[in-house]
């Protein structure tokens, strides 16, 4: 995923700007659609084996399905146009590492900015979740509760933040959006470890309502989807147009990272609970 993801992006920064968003907000649409099928394939299969079966045999034919649209894309003259005549100075580039200094120069400010969110493994707390109504016999609370308020609601606010940046395309300086960052990832991140997942020993509950968890996780995922925009346009306008390949690049590679040194905090969170 780290490979296809660096891959993505590497692509998409040889299109002009415009199709870097298009692309931010059809990461949006999918997250919705894997909730919208999360949800069908449990309202229409009652065992999990079945509704397992359902989600990932769609997810694997669309999977094939956008990998031979890709394929007849790569055809086309608006592919070529954008990525044949600059093959020789992406290889060029790479080969360079004074290029790539100078470009982590630039970016890294920037870089470090998604480390603040995988500070507090918020995906971890969240898969744990349940439902006020959980262990009553109550369908809403036993089958449909995680699928609504875990994937569907927040799939739907980043969807929503993503498309308020794209209508706003706003740029902060870095200062404000380290402030930004920060506060978000602190208010969300910690109302998040006081909600009700189990198993639970230490730390109190706050968020014990359904409605609440859905606010609170529905807004948590709007600024995420807006922030997510922000963060990658402002890389965008950070670095010289001939650039912009290597700093997506530089930067996948540094989040990926992030997300591998950080992934043990899930556990440790897990257990403070």
């Amino acid at each position: 995923m780290s490979l296809g993801g660096s891959g993505a992006m590497g692509l998409i920064s040889k299109l002009p700007p415009i199709y870097m968003k298009a692309h931010l907000v059809g990461e949006g649409v999918a997250g919705v659609f894997s909730s919208l099928l999360r949800l069908l394939t449990i309202i229409i299969s009652p065992s999990t084996s079945g509704a397992a079966f359902l989600y990932f045999g769609t997810g694997s034919a669309l999977m094939i399905f956008t990998t031979i649209i890709f394929l007849f894309a790569t055809k086309t003259k608006f592919f070529r146009y954008y990525t044949e005549g600059t093959k020789d100075e992406a290889k060029e580039s790479l080969r360079n590492h004074k290029d790539i200094i100078d470009v982590l120069k630039i970016i890294w400010p920037l870089i470090i900015l998604p480390l603040f969110g995988m500070l507090i493994p918020t995906t971890s707390i969240i898969n744990l979740v349940v439902s006020q109504y959980n262990g009553t016999d109550n369908i809403w609370g036993d089958k449909y509760f995680v699928t609504i308020c875990s994937y569907l609601v927040p799939a739907l606010a980043g969807l929503f933040g993503r498309g308020l940046f794209n209508y706003l395309d706003i740029d902060l300086s870095v200062p404000l959006l380290y402030l930004f960052t920060i506060t978000k990832d602190g208010l969300s991140g910690s109302l998040i470890c006081l909600s009700n997942a189990k198993p639970r020993h230490n730390l109190t509950v706050i968020v014990n309502k359904d409605w609440e968890y859905a606010l609170l996780t529905g807004a948590q995922a709007m600024s995420s989807g807006f922030f997510i925009n922000l963060f990658m346009m402002k890389i965008l306008r950070s670095v010289p147009p001939n650039r912009i390949e290597l700093a997506m690049m530089i930067t996948m590679f540094f989040l990926s990272l992030f997300s591998a040194i950080t992934s043990p905090l899930g556990v440790l969170v897990v257990s403070l609970l």
